[in-house]
């Protein structure tokens, strides 16, 4: 791994040696006097092997403002003309691996003839805490185990996401996956890829930099990942519009990635092909016994993520759903309310609601309540969002006022439809209103309940009376039972003597 590391670096130091004489090509202004290799070995001469920075390690990005403090001190200390050449600072960076973050390149450019030509010196860099270095501490970070994981999202704004932001993400999540205040992540890479809306590390693999204390005890490069820019969906966007959304959005960025400098051609928006669900290929390296890299591929899943396909290249989004935001509203006139979010009705959506006490939909109610109830009030209610009726994608709370004198014990809510059928809800009470669930807006009827006299018990009560009085009352029970069985016993006396007499 650290050969490997080595030989990165010092591909990377040429890559980066050549980036910069083709950016600085024709910016150094030739001069009338020729720079001499004496002029330039002065100014070498006059830059130090090492240097000491009053920072500790963990704010090694400052490294590139400290040394050109301290060159500009030494160049005018000395009285070391630099005006006829350009000089560019390589500063400490974690992609250097352990070997080379201690040190920096400061490289010497002038033109000669519309050519450029440099010479570079590194120098050797001490922070503040560098001798704070102790095996302990060494342990306890090489013993962490860091899974890669693959994708850092950030905020989509139109364009293309900066590096910077990609891996403010990636630290923030590895931070918080170690949850340790003694240890910081610090995320980076040596080069990387466009890939129309994602930036891709392919080329130099994401290295993480872990400190403990300020102080550096590890880097490791822990695979190929990738920014995923992350928008959201407005919840008036229905589910079938989402793609087309995501697609307006989008191609401002495609547009400009197809038309610049990378593929040079004319945008076509209908190459694009969008796909809910994202699993991005993340490439990772291990070794054999014998020490020769293997390249892995480990799929990540990307939640809430869409597959954007541009003519077979594929990139990738993440598109939520806004949180929805509380909506409370009342209706003025009739004191109606109703409850709900932003994901159920679209925000800004209106409550209108009437009282219907003449015409068909009245007639309707009346016909279609019969003799049910004993008193009713009948709404007509309905939603608007910017002037178009609409209906909610889930059910709503709507609390309907209860008139003075209605039994709270016995009340109920229909929806009447034009064709006169009834639907019934459950109604709870909340102080002084009527409170029920739907999910679709009309007619609705707020009534109080026929009680139906439920005593059944027809038995006349017996009448007490004196002994010496006659009892007219009919008998019941056992004496009933008496006088029936002295009927019977008399009409059998009667059937037997007449057989007797037939024989």
């Amino acid at each position: 791994m650290m050969q490997e590391m080595k030989l990165k670096t010092k591909l990377l130091v040429v890559l980066l040696v050549v980036l910069a004489i083709i950016c600085l090509c024709g910016t150094v202004k030739a001069t009338d006097e020729e720079v001499t290799d004496e002029y330039v070995q002065n100014i070498l001469n006059a830059i130090p092997d090492s240097m000491y920075l009053d920072i500790p390690e963990v704010e090694y990005e400052k490294s590139e403002t400290l040394i050109q403090e301290q060159l500009d001190e030494i160049f005018e200390k000395n009285k070391i003309d630099t005006s006829k050449v350009e000089i560019l600072i390589n500063p400490v960076q974690i992609y250097y691996g352990m070997d080379g973050f201690h040190n920096a390149t400061v490289l010497i450019n002038w033109n000669v003839n519309g050519y450029s030509e440099y010479k570079s010196k590194d120098i050797s860099i001490k922070f503040n805490n560098t001798d704070d270095y102790n095996l302990a501490d060494e342990q306890i970070v090489k013993n962490l185990k860091i899974e890669p994981k693959g994708y850092y999202v950030v905020n989509y704004n139109g364009n293309n996401t900066s590096w910077d932001e990609m891996f403010n993400s990636a630290e923030k999540y590895y931070n918080n996956l170690i949850n340790d205040e003694t240890i910081t992540v610090k995320a980076d890479t040596g080069a990387g890829d466009l890939f129309f809306i994602n930036l891709m590390s392919e080329e130099g693999g994401t290295s993480l930099a872990l400190f403990k204390n300020g102080v550096l005890y590890d880097i490791r490069v822990v695979g190929y990942e990738i920014s995923v820019p992350s928008i959201t969906i407005p919840n008036n966007v229905s589910d079938n519009e989402i793609n087309d959304y995501i697609l307006d959005v989008i191609t401002p960025a495609y547009k400009e990635y197809c038309e610049g400098p990378m593929l040079e051609e004319t945008f076509d928006a209908n190459k694009i092909k969008i796909t809910k669900g994202a699993i991005y290929k993340m490439k990772t390296f291990s070794h054999d016994e014998n020490g020769n890299q293997i390249a892995n591929y480990k799929p990540v899943s990307i939640p809430d993520g869409y597959t954007i396909d541009y003519d077979g290249i594929e990139a990738y989004l993440i598109a939520k759903r806004e949180e929805p935001i509380t909506i409370t509203t009342t209706d003025e006139e009739t004191n109606v309310k109703l409850d709900t979010t932003t994901d159920i009705v679209p925000a800004g959506t209106e409550l209108v609601v009437s009282k219907v006490t003449t015409g068909n939909d009245y007639n309707t109610v009346v016909s279609s309540l019969g003799n049910e109830v004993n008193n009713f009030v009948t709404y007509d209610i309905k939603l608007l969002s910017e002037g178009v009726e609409v209906q909610p994608t889930g059910k709503v709370k709507i609390s309907l006022p209860i008139p003075t004198g209605y039994d709270k014990n016995n009340l109920v809510v229909y929806r009447v439809d034009e064709n006169g059928t009834k639907t019934e809800y459950d109604v709870t009470v909340e102080e002084n209103y009527a409170v029920f669930e739907t999910d679709h807006f009309s007619t609705y009827v707020l009534a109080e309940k026929k009680v139906e006299n439920t005593n059944t018990n027809t038995e006349t009560p017996t009448t007490n009376t004196n002994d010496n009085e006659l009892d007219e009352t009919p008998k019941t029970g056992v004496e009933t039972n008496g006088t029936i069985a002295l009927v019977l016993t008399s009409i059998l006396s009667l059937a037997g003597a007449v057989t007797l007499k037939r024989f």
